[in-house]
């Protein structure tokens, strides 16, 4: 004998008056439900676009340009400040610099804008800026913006115009996932790495090599570098900081040095010894610099 169940006499449904106002109670609902969705998605799809035209109501400059794809957005710069009104090569000939170093022609050819307020910046006042009154998460621009300001004296010199450290700051906050309101201000390797190759730069992220001349040779060979130098590694120049970011530019040899651009300002646009840049170098963090090197099509600025 196998289970079958139970016979059952089918019925009829009829809908008495207390169903048919549970039905419409139903569908309503269900009708209003459908009503909202739709109305949160509008008001997001809204309000991502009045950021968008927020930030560009802050930074006209800073073009947005979604590509077709799905694909991270990429930023071109127009109506850059004119170089003009940054007197760059301004400086006559064998004139020394606010640092007391005299110029070569190429090495006026360079930025080096720093982080400092400009009240508080005792050097060449072109080089500060309203960037230097950014604050996030609690902090000051100058206690974390020597990435972004190194970033925006590679993109400036190699485009022989003005990328200002404004511009790249809210840039990478678009492109980037830079959270400076983390609390954490100071830019990533990643997000360096990140930046620089959305602005058409061939970049390569390096640790310290155990042979100085294995470290002479990579920054001889690069047209800008990017380096992370801290005092627990070696206090001779930046006694005052576990963590810095400078640029390197002009490697000469024959005396062993290199040109900085200094955010802190401290060695802005001076000649120091690369032996010192390579004793102080971060060892504790991923990557202790970038070397940085325009694309054949981008030609740098000097």
């Amino acid at each position: 004998m196998t289970y079958t169940g139970r016979s059952r006499k089918k019925r009829s449904v009829t809908f008495r008056p207390c169903s048919k106002a549970v039905f419409f109670f139903c569908l309503a609902a269900v009708v209003i439900a459908v009503v909202t969705l739709v109305l949160i998605r509008s008001n997001v799809k809204k309000g991502e676009a009045v950021k968008v035209s927020e930030a560009q109501s802050v930074h006209p400059s800073a073009v947005i340009e979604y590509p077709p794809v799905s694909e991270e957005p990429v930023y071109t710069c127009t109506d850059a400040v004119p170089v003009e009104t940054l007197h760059i090569n301004s400086a006559a000939d064998n004139t020394p610099n606010n640092n007391g170093y005299v110029e070569s022609e190429r090495e006026k050819l360079i930025y080096s804008y720093v982080q400092a307020l400009p009240e508080y910046y005792d050097g060449d006042p072109k080089w500060a800026g309203d960037w230097c009154h950014i604050s996030a998460g609690g902090q000051e621009f100058v206690y974390f913006g020597c990435g972004i300001c190194c970033l925006s004296n590679i993109v400036s010199t190699f485009r022989s115009e003005p990328v200002t450290p404004d511009i790249v700051y809210y840039q990478a906050k678009e492109t980037a996932a830079y959270r400076p309101e983390s609390g954490i201000g100071a830019m990533s390797w990643r997000q360096l790495k990140i930046m620089c190759e959305q602005y058409g730069l061939d970049v390569r992220l390096n640790t310290k090599p155990a042979d100085y001349a294995d470290f002479q040779n990579s920054i001889e060979c690069s047209e800008a570098a990017i380096v992370l130098v801290s005092k627990n590694n070696d206090p001779k120049l930046w006694w005052y900081t576990n963590g810095h970011y400078v640029n390197l530019w002009e490697y000469d040899r024959t005396t062993d040095t290199v040109f900085l651009s200094d955010a802190s300002g401290l060695f802005n646009r001076a000649r120091v010894s690369m032996r010192d840049i390579y004793n102080a170098l971060k060892t504790s963090s991923s990557a202790q610099y970038l070397t940085a090197v325009p694309v054949p099509d981008n030609d740098p600025g000097f």
